[in-house]
């Protein structure tokens, strides 16, 4: 209800007889139609982000030299970039608007995006130890940054950028390489 009509949509009849259960079951678990909501926005937040970050150390893990790092975080930001994940990127940002005026939910999706951001970093971490990303570089920041970086994607996602959207992706995956430590044209000076 969310995604087709906002949060107005959103109505704790309709809710329960599509679920199947009574309202005043809903009450019980979310204590009101405002807890639902922001039960749900936390849900659409955190959907698909963490699936990627597993899929994505699963793939480093086997990486037998730093070029093969480099083809599969190339790899990774292709597909997190794909015009098709556009919808789940502006669901992520529809959440984070939603806290705007919830500080619970604000909290929630922080503590959510914290634990994304330490996963991810722990990837990086292991990457870094094997001598795939610089030595001076937080892996955390990195993590948090190129989170940031992809969820930002949707500001030419609203419409015509007025510019082809491979530039911007190109631009990004060589400032990835970058904050990793990677010269792009010589992969073994980090």
């Amino acid at each position: 209800m969310l995604a087709a009509g906002g949060e107005q949509a959103v109505r704790i009849r309709d809710i329960a007889r599509r679920a199947g259960v009574a309202e005043p079951s809903i009450y019980h678990f979310f204590g009101d139609r405002n807890g639902l909501i922001e039960a749900a926005q936390e849900v659409r937040y955190g959907r698909d982000q963490t699936d990627l970050f597993d899929v994505f150390d699963a793939a480093v893990s086997v990486c037998p030299s730093q070029e093969a790092f480099v083809e599969v975080v190339r790899r990774t930001l292709v597909a997190v970039f794909d015009p098709a994940r556009a919808p789940k990127r502006m669901t992520r940002v529809s959440a984070l608007g939603a806290s705007e005026q919830r500080s619970a939910l604000r909290a929630r999706l922080a503590e959510q995006q914290w634990e994304a951001n330490r996963r991810l970093g722990a990837t990086f971490t292991v990457a870094q130890g094997r001598g795939f990303v610089a030595a001076d570089r937080d892996p955390h920041a990195i993590a948090a940054w190129i989170v940031g970086m992809v969820t930002g994607r949707v500001l030419i996602e609203l419409g015509d950028p007025g510019f082809d959207p491979a530039g911007w992706d190109r631009i990004a995956t060589t400032a990835t390489l970058a904050a990793l430590g990677i010269d792009d044209g010589n992969l073994n000076n980090t």
